[in-house]
């Protein structure tokens, strides 16, 4: 805890490709250690999983 200034900066994760996978194992355990009240908790706002824009013209077309 050496930077306290720093505690309530928005935390995003986010992640392509197969970080599919491997972001929302992240999400899931650091909301868990925010709701059994790690100290200190983290300011955890958005998850994002962009999609390539290749896959995005396969499932459209």
């Amino acid at each position: 805890m050496d930077h306290p200034k720093f505690y309530n900066n928005p935390l995003y994760i986010a992640g392509d490709s197969y970080s599919g996978i491997i972001v929302p194992i992240v999400v899931k355990e650091i909301s868990d250690g925010n709701h059994n009240e790690h100290v200190p908790p983290m300011n955890l706002n958005v998850q994002l999983l962009p999609l390539h824009f290749e896959c995005v013209l396969l499932c459209c077309s």
